[in-house]
C-alpha cells in the first residue's frame, strides 16, 4: 500500500468514526453518565492514577485540541472552580460551564462508542 492509499483509507476511517461519535453527540447523556465520567476525571488527573483507563486516555486526546480543554484539566487535576478558570483563560466563567459541558459530552460518546 502506497502512501497516497495510506492517506485516503486514514480519511476514510476519521469520516467514519466522525459520523459515528456524532450520533451520540446528538444524544443527551444522562446525569449518571455525567457523574461517571466526572469520577473518572478526577481519578485520572488523581495521584493515584494508574494507568488503568485507556478508554479516557483516548478520548482526552481526541479533544486535546479544542481550546477549552485547558478547562477540563485546571476544573479536575487542580480543582479549580469555573470563576478561577474563566479568569485564568479571560472569558466570562458561564462559557467555561458551557464549554465544559460540551467537552464532557464528546468524552462520554467517545468511551461509550
Amino acid at each position: 500500500m502506497n502512501n497516497k492509499d495510506k492517506e485516503e483509507l486514514r480519511e476514510i476511517i476519521q469520516d467514519e468514526v466522525s459520523k459515528q461519535l456524532n450520533k451520540y453527540f446528538e444524544k443527551e447523556p444522562t446525569q449518571s453518565q455525567y457523574g461517571d465520567i466526572k469520577e473518572r476525571l478526577y481519578f485520572y488527573y488523581s495521584d493515584t492514577y494508574d494507568n488503568s483507563d485507556i478508554e479516557l486516555e483516548n478520548a482526552l486526546k481526541y479533544i486535546q485540541s479544542n481550546y477549552y480543554y485547558k478547562a477540563i484539566e485546571l476544573r479536575y487535576k487542580k480543582d479549580y472552580t469555573y470563576e478561577v478558570i474563566a479568569e485564568i483563560m479571560g472569558v466570562d466563567y458561564t462559557t467555561i460551564s458551557r464549554n465544559e459541558k460540551k467537552l464532557l459530552k464528546k468524552l462520554i460518546a467517545y468511551v461509550n462508542k
